[in-house]
């Protein structure tokens, strides 16, 4: 009987261990790639420095900075739930231009707030319908985007090149 080598009714269990194994690393290899191709990888930046960098951009600056209140007032949202964010918005009531940048704690968290975003839009909507139609093509047009854990709201003819900014910090 050779000890390198069992055999069982025909059965050579060494390659068919190794032929497991093969087939696990395999597997193990497909599940990895796939992990790692879907995962979202940003940098862990605060808000505060989010806040800095995004107020390089002029049309930003020129818009009031939000607090905790205006936060609750128009998102529905408490400041302290969250990692930081960053809120401007046009200090006029017919303008809807605004920036929203929210850093969650979690998946939970992160979908409750891009809901309230969805939200806050849809009533801004309703509110120009019959006579803003610059307000409403901006709303319409605005971009809302989760990367990470952040959530990104602008509404302005500027929000692409906002956008762009943000990314430029968190990639």
């Amino acid at each position: 009987m050779n000890i390198r080598k069992i055999d069982i009714q025909g059965i050579d269990i060494k390659k068919a261990a190794l032929t497991a194994a093969k087939a696990a690393l395999i597997i193990f290899l497909i599940v990895f790639l796939i992990l790692l191709m879907t995962r979202e990888s940003v940098k862990d930046v605060s808000a505060d420095k989010i806040n800095d960098q995004m107020c390089s951009i002029k049309s930003i600056a020129a818009l009031h900075k939000g607090t905790d209140k205006s936060l609750l007032k128009y998102y529905d949202l408490t400041g302290d739930d969250y990692d930081g964010y960053v809120m401007y918005k046009s200090g006029s009531p017919m303008s809807v231009e605004e920036l929203l940048i929210i850093k969650t704690k979690d998946d939970k968290q992160r979908t409750a707030v891009e809901s309230a975003m969805r939200r806050h839009v849809r009533s801004q909507i309703s509110s120009f319908e019959g006579y803003g139609t610059t307000q409403i093509a901006l709303l319409e047009a605005k971009i809302l985007d989760a990367e990470g854990p952040y959530v990104f709201l602008a509404v302005s003819e500027d929000a692409e090149k906002w956008k762009k900014k943000f990314d430029e910090i968190i990639n």
